[in-house]
């Protein structure tokens, strides 16, 4: 994971063969709560880089934002 530095803001970039996902966005699976809905199956959402405000540092960006190898079931979706 990559910190690139601009004028106005930054941007996260992930290393190669790597995409990120906000680190509380996790697969749940399909499920019927207490009150008989039905809750559908959630996948994360992964990106290659994203723009961030200029005061946050690579550490702070650490504790939002996790990287994690490409899989094979992902590389060709458009996600």
């Amino acid at each position: 994971m990559e910190l690139i530095q601009k004028e106005k803001f930054n941007i996260l970039k992930a290393s190669e063969g790597m995409h990120l996902r906000n680190i509380d966005d996790e697969y749940k699976q399909a499920y019927v709560d207490e009150n008989s809905n039905e809750i559908e199956e959630h996948f994360p959402y992964y990106f290659p880089e994203c723009y961030l405000p200029k005061s946050i540092t690579l550490e702070e960006a650490n504790n939002i934002y996790i990287e994690e190898p490409i899989s094979k079931e992902v590389q060709g979706d458009t996600v």
